[in-house]
């Protein structure tokens, strides 16, 4: 599910739970065209995509679903992309996993599929 409008969290400088990793196993800064997300019940993953459809960079936390509450979420989210977000220029974010499940951020509709 698209989020749109996603920002810098100002003054949040707090360290992500768990293990983070970039290519080259140090931070960062992309610019990323779009953010594709996999947000499970016990990991977080990120990959920082270019227009073209490039793995730019990728990150990870232990900041699954199952451990955050639902105001946890956005800033959970936020401390993970961080370094690939542009001041200014909202970056749009496709999220799949359990982010759209009932317990999840916001729950996706199904689509009738014939049998």
């Amino acid at each position: 599910m698209p989020v749109f409008g996603l920002s810098i969290l100002k003054n949040d400088d707090r360290p992500s739970l768990g293990h983070r990793w970039r290519r080259g196993h140090h931070r960062m800064t992309i610019a990323a065209d779009w953010i594709a997300v996999d947000w499970g019940t016990s990991t977080l993953r990120a990959w920082a995509m270019s227009r073209d459809g490039q793995d730019l960079a990728r990150a990870s936390s232990a900041e699954g679903m199952g451990q955050l509450k639902m105001a946890e979420f956005e800033p959970a989210l936020l401390r993970l992309i961080a370094p690939w977000l542009a001041e200014g220029k909202p970056t749009p974010v496709i999220a799949c996993g359990m982010v759209g499940a009932k317990q999840g951020w916001i729950e996706a509709p199904y689509a009738a599929a014939p049998c």
